[in-house]
């Protein structure tokens, strides 16, 4: 195997394993723990 075939099955895994990280997973990861909300929300718009 090359090197251009050994970099396209990275490529390849690594999109595995983001698509089963992120879409499948809901980007959590390991720990069912969910990101804290927003303290503070800006709205530019209506200033």
């Amino acid at each position: 195997m090359s090197n251009t075939d050994n970099m396209r099955i990275v490529a390849i895994l690594s999109t595995m394993l983001l698509h089963h990280q992120y879409i499948e997973q809901d980007g959590c990861g390991e720990s069912d723990e969910r990101p804290p909300e927003p303290m503070k929300i800006v709205d530019k718009v209506r200033e």
